[in-house]
């Protein structure tokens, strides 16, 4: 079975030709390539639902839109919103759309900040590479690092850090691609982990595992 990519495009100003370079590019690698829009968190929900029903696995996840430290703007629907990254890999956890490595890729800027990967690693323990750029970036720029991780990956058999030196190197911006591996033994990861269970409320003050949902529990790597 071929690879898949899933993208997923959560803005109209941002997410326009770049979509139809990358799709081009993973098509010419021989990828089956899906594209959807994401107008809501239920939008969102429906599409991994539908993807489930017709049994889709993904190799690749990109997101196409604006991105902060805290989560992503969704600003296709009446009013616009945010998603946080936790609440992302919550919703692309749940089902069984994602293959044991499959590769996130974060199209927006500060997609490759450390708490960004930690918020969606912590709340999914299927979820095991998280790239991005760390910095303000143009779409240009995004879509070229991309296409550049890809090709590496694809056709280097490149594994996933050296696939991002590669796309920093030919954009001259910093991505990274974050390895669960790695991230788990950094203290720094550790101590987030927790403070967004809190935050979330899964935990209390003294980190007590208060949420009654064995699902989440297992999704959380508490299990």
């Amino acid at each position: 079975m071929g690879k898949s990519i899933l993208i997923l495009k959560a803005s109209n100003d941002i997410c326009g030709n770049e979509i139809g370079l990358l799709r081009h590019q993973c098509q010419l690698l021989g990828m089956a390539v899906h594209l959807q829009k994401i107008k809501s968190e239920n939008s969102l929900s429906y599409i991994v639902k539908k993807h489930l029903k017709n049994r889709n696995k993904f190799d690749y996840v990109y997101l196409c839109t604006h991105g902060s430290i805290s989560g992503f703007e969704v600003n296709l629907g009446t009013t616009p919103i945010n998603i946080k990254w936790s609440k992302f890999s919550q919703l692309m956890c749940e089902t069984g759309i994602l293959k044991d490595d499959t590769i996130f890729l974060l199209a927006c800027c500060k997609g490759g900040l450390f708490q960004v990967a930690t918020d969606i690693l912590a709340v999914c323990n299927s979820i095991n590479f998280v790239c991005g750029v760390k910095w303000n970036v143009s779409k240009w720029d995004l879509t070229t690092g991309f296409v550049v991780f890809i090709h590496n990956i694809e056709i280097k058999l490149a594994e996933p850090n050296y696939a991002a030196s590669k796309a920093s190197s030919a954009t001259d911006y910093t991505f990274v691609c974050y390895d669960r591996d790695e991230i788990e033994i950094n203290p720094q990861y550790q101590n987030r982990r927790w403070d967004l269970f809190y935050e979330i409320g899964w935990v209390d003050r003294e980190r007590n595992w208060i949420e009654k949902s064995k699902k989440i529990k297992k999704n959380a790597g508490m299990l």
